[in-house]
Formats: structure tokens, sequence, C-alpha cells
């Protein structure tokens, strides 16, 4: 909600341990609060009070025209009021999260207010926190998402400011992923602030002191040790000190009074932590309107008890987060070591905050449109440049107009994933907001990539090729272009919609290519549905030529019949197109798997592997919860999933050499099933598709529910887009208490078998006992009374789509960087191009990247085009591969153009590392002195639901961000890939390494092919130094050596030399934190097919 309204109130004692009960005041049996008394081992120092209010671009408050109007009314006059105040004493300070609609802000400041506010920004006065383009959820959005809206708040301010934000600050999104941590640790962060989180795991929490911790997430090659301050009551201020809630105001009558209550209150909260510092809001939402106001009566306070040191032995001072956490960094203490995530969030006993994994899922799948619209459009914008390097003076222009239109479409779809947004817990009107700004981005995004794949594939950026849409029914002769985004080649079912079954599919050399037609499903009319499956190249457009015509012509694609079981209206068959037929083998197949249907219902009821010989139970049904009290937010079922009674399902079979396929209608809920049946990879053929249409009647909350016969007990697993988290089905809690956020799917799995689940959007997960449910849709006809004030009417049918795969022991199992790939796969469906006019086949990568190795990112970084930005991933996990994988990254391009000037930067790309630092396998430290927090011997662990005691375990002691980067290994460790490491730094190849689910980020500039021998040969010639200082780094046959300075050799030495060694023994480590052993060892072996 609001970021930026708060205070940072430090309390600092000269012993630096934390105070005696006598001086914290405590709790007595009558639940009063006795005051505390002064002892001698307690004396005083500063409480600092850092103030901040924030925008909330996503407003359920927002009337039409919402942003504007919002904007005008609320943030603009917040900021102008603060930024006024500040002017007016200079002891005052202040914070800022959101980017967006400071932007607004900014951009109406005149030149001379604009030099006033920049000095603001650099004297520390004015500290921006978080700094993406706004507060993400966590639970709903893919963390590449997160990292393109926190590139696009940064890369803002630095290109403004010079400031990169140092500390996170996520208040308000509903429960906290095991992304955050690691992906803000990439971030260049260096603590973060959090709230919302369990009820009792914060009560739990504050009784041992535990509220401030290093939190242990999702493995990302890093350090992903974040130290984390979790707030204590709350955002808003404390009761009874917000002047903007009409609370009395402070005079000389009754500040001594107010003084007295606001000390008590500190000292109270202090309870909750180790160190002797404390953070506490000062706001709340749309606060700081009268920034006078706030600001006048905090500064009596501050005034009364800085006058009265004997009284209150605290001294108060306006502060911002970076004196806050430098404070608790300085005094020592120890903080313990949390490991996990914290979902699901709940308020209280009943109110699980579980509902919007799921709340408008129309929502959450456009994202992931926008999402793969925008990765193309920048991909092919690259592309563009990259092979069209000989561009006249109107094309540049025209360039950078679509650059512009290519940060605004990023922009809109940065602001969707607001807390507020891609959760679906926006108010309708907002929504259609919304919806607006993605289908603009959409557009623009389409039309970028559009322009931008013309003149690649046809030399004209105006030639006659558009894009195909859903609607699109194909005639006559077209040219098709599959275009594929990913940096690895990929087989694909594809099926476009023609208007006659007399189909010729060929190739770009003539070749006839095996394709299928058959009459489409009920909803399509007199529409064919055609499908061939095609192998597209990695990052590439491959084409082929459809000819639809009147009549049937020899070589065509095979017409196949439909064989239509159940339903009523059997006279409206069309003769030569279906065929009604009493019964039928409810059986879909390709030689690999066996899929068979119920016969009542027309689902999945059991995958059979054949080269193994082993039946999975299946299960699939789909089911409703009834509720009467559950609304945007929060599920509240009333009892357990019911049948949904649709009668007898009207069941479609086509059964071609293609593919097998069945169309399922039970009653308004359809569902797609498809069986890849022409030559194909392993996992291709393993790997059923199914798509839903579903709906759902007010108050109902539709799922489909997987009940199989895997002896998984408890477990289940939940994907988070990075990793699939193992959960426990805890049967003292209620339904709800259990959903998880599935980000990318879910799993369960026991010895010898594993069913896995991709899908194309978030929702919510449950299992446990053989089962697994996802949730497709909610109606709900109330609110929940959590702040939106409406209910969630949803009569939008929602499409689903799933990949599911069953692996066995004994026949086939994939390792985990392959189900990454298809889950990625899974979001990043080929874009179709058709024309009439001729196109070539495009290949844009020039090395084969391994198969595991994905290009999570390539985008251009500057107006010109001319500089281009890489992330690059390890899908690989640590058990899978205790190696790292070399890239040389500068040839990406090395037959169109050349890659120079590499410089590895943060994921936001805002901050270089010096130019030494591809020679390392980890993230070198920043220029800038990096807070260190003490760790102490406790290790909690969140995993399986666990972590409401807060029970800490043995850990080692030691400091985050010190020698070891967080990572504590041992000397024998280190001996055993000493050797290794020096192999890498004596590399002259200039080959990257790449820890396994290692994310790096390069920036390069884009030369003409002929001057890059040159420019390599100068580059290889240099001697590599470290930006901003004397230090260098010198590649020598057996040592590393670093020249060290006065008091800082030995930590220079450590993480310039050392962080590849230390990074490389953590594979070790963490390889007994993977799957269960059978698993771990089945994928690790290589890939082998049995049939």
């Amino acid at each position: 909600m609001c970021d930026g309204r708060s205070k940072v109130v430090e309390r600092i004692h000269r012993c630096h341990r934390r105070p005696c009960r006598r001086c914290r005041g405590h709790w007595s049996p009558a639940w009063r609060w006795s005051p505390p008394r002064t002892c001698r081992r307690c004396t005083s120092c500063p409480i600092r009070i850092a103030t901040r209010v924030g925008s909330r671009p996503t407003s359920a408050l927002t009337p039409p025209p919402s942003s504007q109007t919002y904007f005008a009314g609320d943030v603009s006059t917040i900021l102008s009021n603060v930024f006024y105040e500040l002017m007016q004493d200079p002891r005052r300070k202040f914070v800022w999260s959101e980017t967006s609609f400071f932007l607004l802000w900014y951009e109406t400041l005149s030149t001379e207010g604009r030099d006033v506010f920049k000095d603001l920004v650099q004297s520390g006065r004015f500290e921006f926190v978080g700094g993406g383009w706004v507060q993400n959820d966590e639970a709903c959005p893919h963390y590449a998402d997160m990292i393109d809206q926190t590139t696009t708040g940064h890369r803002y301010l630095n290109d403004q400011f010079g400031v990169v934000p140092r500390f996170g600050w996520q208040i308000d999104p509903f429960g906290h992923s095991a992304v955050t941590p690691a992906l803000f640790r990439l971030f260049g962060y260096e603590a973060v602030v959090i709230n919302r989180i369990h009820f009792k795991y914060k009560a739990a929490m504050k009784g041992k002191a535990n509220m401030e911790f290093l939190w242990r997430g999702t493995q990302l090659g890093g350090n992903d040790d974040l130290f984390t301050h979790v707030l204590h009551t709350h955002y808003s201020a404390p009761q009874g000190f917000d002047w903007e809630n009409y609370v009395e105001a402070i005079t000389e009558d009754n500040v001594e009074r107010r003084s007295d209550e606001l000390a008590a209150e500190l000292r109270r909260r202090m309870t909750a932590y180790r160190s002797p510092h404390l953070l506490v809001p000062f706001g709340d939402d749309f606060k700081f309107r009268n920034a006078n106001l706030q600001f006048r009566n905090m500064d009596q306070l501050i005034d009364y008890i800085n006058d009265n040191p004997e009284r209150y032995q605290m001294r108060l001072q306006y502060s911002t987060l970076s004196d806050y956490f430098g404070a608790v960094a300085a005094s020592n203490a120890k903080f313990a070591t949390v490991q996990g995530d914290f979902f699901p969030y709940a308020d209280n006993d009943d109110s699980l905050w579980t509902g919007y994994y799921t709340t408008r899922p129309f929502l959450k799948r456009i994202s992931r449109t926008v999402s793969a619209a925008l990765r193309a459009a920048e991909i092919a914008f690259v592309a563009a440049g990259v092979l069209r390097s000989d561009a006249d003076d109107d094309e540049v222009v025209r360039r950078r107009a679509m650059y512009d239109d290519l940060i605004a479409a990023r922009r809109n779809a940065a602001l969707f994933l607001h807390h507020d947004g891609i959760t679906g817990t926006a108010r309708t009107h907002v929504v259609d907001d919304y919806m607006q700004r993605m289908h603009a981005a959409t557009r623009t995004a389409n039309g970028i990539a559009l322009r931008s794949l013309r003149a690649v594939v046809a030399d004209d950026a105006d030639a006659d090729i558009v894009m195909l849409g859903d609607d699109a029914v194909l005639s006559g002769r077209n040219v098709v272009g599959l275009c594929n985004s990913l940096g690895w080649a990929r087989t694909e079912l594809l099926c476009l919609t023609v208007a006659t079954p007399f189909v010729t599919v060929h190739d770009d050399a003539g070749a006839s290519v095996a394709a299928q037609v058959h009459i489409g499903t009920d909803f399509q009319g007199d529409a064919y549905r055609l499908c061939f499956v095609r192998n597209l190249p990695p990052l590439s457009v491959s084409v082929v030529v459809v000819d639809v015509a009147d009549k049937k012509r020899p070589g065509g694609a095979e017409h196949v019949v439909v064989r239509v079981i159940g339903g009523s209206d059997q006279a409206a068959l069309s003769p030569q197109d279906e065929v009604a037929v009493g019964d039928d083998s409810f059986i879909l197949s390709n030689g690999v798997l066996d899929v068979h249907l119920d016969r009542k219902t027309g689902l999945i009821e059991s995958i059979v592997d054949r080269a193994a010989n082993v039946t999975t139970q299946v299960g699939q049904r789909l089911r409703q919860y009834s509720t009467s009290r559950g609304g945007a937010y929060l599920f509240r079922p009333e009892g357990d999933a019911e049948h949904i009674d649709t009668g007898r399902a009207r069941v479609r079979l086509a059964r071609g050499p293609v593919s097998d396929s069945a169309a399922v209608t039970l009653g308004n809920q359809v569902v797609h099933i498809d069986l890849v049946k022409a030559s194909a990879p392993a996992m291709v053929a393993r790997r059923v598709h199914v798509r839903f249409l579903v709906r759902s009647d007010a108050n109902r909350e539709v799922v489909v529910r997987f009940d199989t016969d895997l002896a998984t007990g408890t477990t289940f697993y939940s994907n988070d887009g990075a990793d699939f988290v193992r959960r426990r089905y805890d049967a003292a809690k209620q339904i709800a208490g259990n959903y998880y956020p599935a980000v990318s799917g879910g799993r369960l799995q026991d010895r010898a078998r594993r069913l896995t689940v991709a899908t194309g959007h978030t929702s919510g997960v449950t299992g446990g006992h053989g089962r697994l449910e996802f949730m497709l849709h909610r109606n709900l006809a109330q609110d929940d009374g959590r702040g939106l004030g409406q209910p969630i009417i949803d009569q939008t049918p929602a499409i689903v789509t799933m990949r599911i795969v069953v692996e066995s022991t004994g026949s086939f199992v994939f390792p985990a960087d392959q189900h990454r790939r298809q889950a990625f796969a899974c979001d990043t469906p080929p874009v179709v191009l058709v024309g009439n006019v001729a196109m070539r086949p495009v290949r844009l990568l020039d090395m084969v990247l391994p198969a595991h190795m994905h290009l999570l990112s390539l985008m251009v970084n500057d107006a010109a085009g001319r500089e281009v930005v890489v992330r690059l991933e390890n899908l690989r996990d640590a058990d899978q591969d205790t190696q790292a994988t070399l890239l040389q990254v500068h040839n990406l391009f090395q037959d169109h153009a050349g890659l120079t000037n590499m410089r590895e930067t943060t994921l936001t790309t805002v901050y270089e590392f010096p130019r030494a630092s591809y020679l390392n396998d980890g993230y070198l430290a920043k220029a800038t002195p990096v807070l260190q927090f003490a760790r102490s011997d406790k290790l909690i662990s969140l995993v399986d639901g666990g972590g409401e005691d807060m029970v800490g375990g043995d850990h080692q002691q030691g400091k985050q961000n010190a020698e070891e980067e967080g990572v504590f290994i041992s000397d024998v460790a280190l001996q055993k890939a000493k050797g290794w490491v020096r192999r890498l730094l004596d590399d002259n190849s200039r080959a990257v390494p790449f820890l396994p689910r290692q994310i790096r980020t390069f920036i390069f500039e884009v030369s003409e092919k002929r001057t890059v021998a040159k420019e390599q040969n100068e580059k290889d010639a240099e001697e590599h130094v470290s930006s901003g200082s004397r230090i260098q780094i010198r590649r020598a046959p057996i040592e590393v050596q670093a020249l060290s300075l006065p008091g800082t050799g030995e930590v220079v030495f450590v993480v310039c030399a050392c962080l590849a060694t230390i990074s490389a023994v953590v594979l070790i480590l963490r390889s007994n934190w993977g799957s269960p052993t059978t698993w771990t060892q089945a994928s690790s072996k290589p890939e082998r097919h049995i049939v």
C-alpha cells in the first residue's frame, strides 16, 4: 500500500547490549504496561526517526480517470508538501520507495526545483528505498518480471540522480517469497524491510527477539542470505501518533504526557529485536498530504524528549534507512538465519490470504502474455540492429521512436506487477485501467516485434506481414514465420485455424511437412484445426508455407475424422468431418505414453509408461468449493470441494499422424487434451498438454484435482518460478492454510514415480496424500473486509494451460534444468507471422548455448540500439553439476556483429563491476562499503510449513557479506576446489563461468564485424584494472595476486580472488539440499529414453 510514510527509531546503548528487562519495561499479568526504570547498565544514546510517505499507483480508491486524478489529488500534493517541509528544517529526512508516480511529480518541477531536489538526494536527506517501478507482489509474478520492473525503476533513478537503492522495502505484499532475498542480493541490496507474515510466526519471532534475521532464500548461484527486518505492528504509525487521523495535537499542556506514551510504546517494541535499535512506521496509506501537520507535531515530541534526557534516557533525531541499518550493523548483535518463505499469510485464524493467488485469473494470464510479447519485441529489436547495421537516417529516427515506445510498454508492464495489480485485488475501474495499459503494452510490443522482424526476414519493415491473432482463419497461400525467442531449440505442436481441410504444408526448402487437419471445436464454427510439429532453432525465425485450397490435393495434410461421444445434438454433425459413436476406446497414444480418459468425464484417468509398463493413476477431476465469506484476498471454503454435476461429457477424439487429441465439454467448462505423436524429443513425447476454458458460478471456486496413486505422504511441491518448494499438508490447519502460490506449477513424487504439472500462469495449489490440486477460477459475491470494499464478480472465462509430465525411475527421468526449460516454454509460446511475401529463415545466435543455459534477457540499453544487455542463467542444480559452465559470451553473434567492451553489472544493470569481474564466478563486492551483520548459531527453517515455534538449530557463526560472502565452508573443501578455480582465473579465452543456478548480467557494445578482431586483440592486451581503485588483478600461472591497500589488503584478496573458490565449493554443500536421494541420483544420470 503506501510506501514511504514511516519513521525509523533507533535506540543505541553505550554498552551495545540488549537492554535489560527493567529498562524495557514489561507486561503484567493484568496486561498493563509497567513503565521502565533506569539502571546503570543501560544508559542512553540517540533515537533516529526517518519520515517517509509513498504513492500507491494502483490505489483501490482511485476514481476514473484513475492514475492522473490520483496523481494530481494525492501523490503530487504529498511530494510537493514534503519537499517544502524538508527545505524548512535541515534536521528532517525522508525516504521514498516506488518510482512510477515519483517520475510524474519530478517532471513537473522547474529546473531550479530539480537542482534543489537533487541536492537533497545527494546529501542523503531524501533516500530511495526499493526503488522499483512499483512495490511488486511476491506470490504471483515470475522472477524474470520482478527483475524487469525493478530494472525499470533503478535505471530511472540512476539516470536522474546517479543513485542505486541499497535497501529493499516490501512492506505490503501479502506474504513473502524465498525468491525475494536471492533477487535482492543480486540487485545489490544490503538489507530489506518486510511486514506481512503469518500472525503466529510474528508472535513467535517477537517472543524470541527474532524479528531481524539473515534470510536464506532460493539458491541463484550467488550469496542468497539477506539481512531482514520485520515491522513490529504493521506499517501504520503507533496508535495516537498519526496527526492526520484527527488525534490531539501536541501542545505545551500535553507534550509531557504524549512523550511518555510514545517512549513507553517504543520500549515495548524493543523487546522483539536483538539490536538496541528500532524501526517504527510513521504514517499510513495516503498520509502526509498535510506534511506540515505531521512534521510540526513530531518536532515537538523530538524536542521535548531530547530536552529531558534524564527522564527518557533517549535522544531522537530524523534519519534514513541507511542510518538505521548502519547502526544495526555496528551494534555487533548476532542474528539467526531463517530459511524458506513466508506463505501463506494470515492476520487471524479465520483469515488466510490464499485466495488472491488465483483471483481474476485473466489478469495473471495477461501478465505472462505481455511479458512474452515484450521479450519477443526486445529480441527482435536487437536482431534488427545486429543484422541490419546499414540502416539509413530515416530508419535510425524510426528506431529511436520505437525505443521510446518500448520504454513506455516496459513501464506499463512493470506497473501491473504492483501488489494490488497482478493479484487482482484492485477495484473494477482500476482493473479496467490495467487492462487498457496491458493491451496497449501488448500492441506496442507486437508492433515493434513485427516491424523489426519484417526488416530481418524480408528486408522491408513495411512488408505485407502480420502477426497471427487467435481468431485468424487462414485461406489461400500463406507464408508463415515461426519465431522462437528462447535460447535453445524447442519442438512444439503448432495448431492453426484454416478455412478448409484441403491443406498442404512445406518448409522453406520445399520439403513436405507432416500435418493433420480436422474439424474444429463446437466454438469454432465451420473452421478446421491444422496441426504440425516443428523443431525451432534457438533465437530464430523458421519458415513454412501453408496452402489452403478449395479441393483436395496430393501430398496434403491428412484429414482426420473426429469421433464424437456423448451430447444430444448428433444431427448437427458434419458427415465428412465427424462421426458419432456410442462408445470408443478412450485412449490417446503416441507410442511412448498411453493416456486413458475417463468414460464419463472425458478427463485423464491414468497415464501408462509403455517402456516400463508402469501405470500412474491421475484421476483428473473438476470440482468446486462453496463459500459465503470469501473475497478477493481470503479463501474461506465451506467444506471440501464438491463434484460439479455436468452430466455426461461430450468428447471429440481426433487421432492422426501428428497428434492425438480430445476436446471435452463438461457443461460450461471446456478441456482440450493433446499428445504429440510425431517424432519428438523425449520431453515432448512424454508431455501431455491440457488447456482449460473455465467459468464459475457465484460464490464458487473451481479447481482441477489430480488424485494419483503416488505414495507421497503429506508432501507435495509448489513451484515459485525458480524452484520446486517442498510443502507439507497439515491436517490440523484449514484447507486454506494448506494452499500456496504456484507460479509455474506443482509436483508430486514418491521413491519411484513423479508427476509434474507446469502451468502457464500463477494459481493456488495444494496437495498431499497422492493429491495435487490447482485452483482455476473464483467468483465471489461479497467483500472480505480487507480493504477492497467490493466483491469479485468475475464472469470472464479463465484460460489455463498445463503441461503434465510423468516420470519413472525405471524408465526415464528428466533433470531439473529440463523442467525449468519446459516452464519457460509454457510461458513463451512461439510468435507466428503470416504474409503473402517471401520470408527467409533467420538465426540470431551463432554459438550453440548449452541446453541448460537460458537467455533470460536480450534487450537494448540505449536509444541508438548499439548497446545491449544480456542476462544468462544456468538452469542446472548443484546436485546435477558441481562444475561451472564456461561460455564465450562475447561470441553470441560472432557471424553478424561483434560484442565489445563487455561490462558485468548487477541484475538491474545500474552498477558495473570492475573490469576483471568476468573472470570470477561470483559477484564482486561493491566499491562502496557493504554492511556486515553478525550471525548467531540459530537456524530457523520454514520449510514444510514449520517455524511457528521459531526453534533455532545449530548453525555456524560468521558475518554476512564478510570475507566468506555468507557461505561457510571448511578448509578441506577450500583445498579441494583451489586447483579448479586457478584454472578458471588463468583462462585467457575470456570464457565466463556460470555456477549452477547463477544469473549474470552483461552490457556490450555492438560493433560491425570487421572491427571486432582488432578491438578484441587490443582488449586482451590491456591489463585488467578494477575501476574506482588502484587494485590490479593480474593473471598468474599459480596464484592470484592482489596489490594491498592499507588496512584492506586481506579483504580485497578475499573478495576479488577467493569468491570463485567459495562459490564453487558451496555446490558441494548445496548438493544436500536437493530432491530425495532416489530422484537426485536418477536425474544426474545421462538422459535415456527406453521405448
